[in-house]
């Protein structure tokens, strides 16, 4: 049995895109959903594994998605990924 903190953001109320992050002591996943919560996609970041890093939430910077992954929550570096197609690919843009 798995106890995770849980945090969302709705990212698009018109096309009912919500991201669901769930927490545990050691791992962190990030989850996508286009259909208002119905069902709810796992995403997978290039190089990255469960229990590798903590995902923040996905944020808009101009024309795109960026999240950040840190090896442990409140690190100060770690990996960025984009997405220019609303997360529904991604792309390691390197350390920050």
């Amino acid at each position: 049995k798995y106890r995770c903190q849980r945090r969302s953001r709705i990212q698009d109320e018109n096309n009912g895109i919500i991201w669901l992050t769930c927490a545990g002591q050691d791992w962190s996943n990030l989850y996508r959903t286009t259909d208002g919560g119905k069902t709810f996609t796992k995403i997978e970041f290039p190089g990255a594994t469960t229990g590798e890093f903590y995902f923040d939430m996905p944020r808009k910077d101009k024309d795109q998605l960026v999240v950040l992954a840190r090896p442990e929550a409140g690190d100060t570096t770690g990996v960025k990924y984009i997405s220019t197609d609303g997360g529904a690919t991604w792309e390691n843009a390197g350390d920050f």
